[in-house]
């Protein structure tokens, strides 16, 4: 399956708020995940004594929650269609750091453990969650390890005709807004593989895949001039064939909004040079702090036989 010139990828930035509501699970966000603007304007309506400054940052704050509420409505309303239209729909997330192993004894509590992270990828049309897990003698929370783990489920785990596709993040620029993320959905574009070879699997569970290496986006992303772009300002990046390498960007999700285009493609680069990139998984190993080493030998006589074997060829 291929995308022809009138086929386009739109990727689609909201707030916290927004991607979390998508995944559709029976609890409340929690407090200490925030936004930081609700947050800023927040302390000044309620901190600030002079009544002018804070009538501003109250109109601030009412503002950044339309926009939120807009953003939120935009992405329930594609997920709600994803089943019945001709765009394929997922949204991702980076979950809060997970350390293991996950003992109970109380000298866990003064222990270092392994931590890792784990990339939710939520698919709206199948209804089912894959979680990327990176183990931090791997990869970390950086944007090259989260557009490995997209292109990966894009590119190996799904199965559909469609040929467009709508992927939702959140606003963190250092993970999702970024030339590194940006380049590796150009290339999904010039190679023509928005297309899926997996089979078919039950409702509703989780698959799980733990990477060991990722390739080099940054490679990629020097064919990028991201200067006039203002990616940081950007709701919502169109990206098409037809238009390649000049993305349409748009500042909110207001229906009165319009997008400008912004030329990203450094002089004397095209598509061919993005067609023809070679993405290959690359090995890689960071090692565990010397801190930790320790303090993970020391909860090896707690585990079980799968899990000693695991942490002893860590430690070396």
């Amino acid at each position: 399956m291929g995308i022809n010139k009138k086929e386009l990828i739109q990727v689609k930035k909201g707030s916290k708020l927004g991607a979390r509501i998508c995944f559709d699970w029976n609890f409340v966000v929690p407090r200490i995940d925030t936004c930081s603007t609700c947050d800023s304007l927040s302390n000044k309506v309620g901190n600030t004594g002079d009544n002018e400054k804070k009538k501003e940052a109250q109109m601030a704050l009412d503002f950044h929650h339309r926009k939120v509420e807009c953003a939120t409505k935009a992405m329930q309303a594609d997920v709600r269609n994803a089943k019945h239209s001709d765009f394929y729909v997922i949204a991702y997330d980076m979950q809060q750091q997970i350390y293991v192993p996950q003992l109970t004894h109380s000298e866990m509590y003064y222990s270092r453990q392994l931590a890792c992270c784990n990339l939710g990828i939520h698919d709206s049309d199948i209804e089912n969650g894959f979680m990327c897990v990176l183990p931090e003698t791997v990869g970390g929370r950086g944007s090259l390890e989260v557009a490995h783990c997209v292109y990966s489920y894009l590119t190996k785990q799904i199965t559909t005709n469609k040929k467009k596709l709508i992927v939702w993040s959140d606003n963190c620029g250092a993970q999702n807004k970024n030339h590194i993320v940006l380049s590796m959905y150009l290339t999904l574009l010039a190679k023509d593989v928005v297309r899926t070879i997996a089979t078919a699997k039950q409702k509703n569970l989780f698959v799980v895949a733990v990477f060991d290496g990722f390739h080099d986006w940054r490679s990629v992303a020097k064919n990028l001039n991201m200067t006039k772009l203002k990616i940081s300002e950007a709701a919502k990046i169109r990206l098409s064939r037809d238009q390649f390498g000049t993305p349409e960007v748009w500042k909110s999700h207001g229906a009165l909004q319009f997008p400008t285009k912004t030329n990203i493609l450094r002089k004397g680069v095209t598509i061919d040079d993005f067609a023809t990139i070679e993405v290959n998984e690359q090995p890689t190993k960071h090692g565990i702090p010397e801190e930790k080493v320790a303090h993970i030998r020391a909860m090896l006589p707690y585990l079980t036989n799968e899990a000693y074997e695991y942490y002893s060829q860590l430690l070396g």
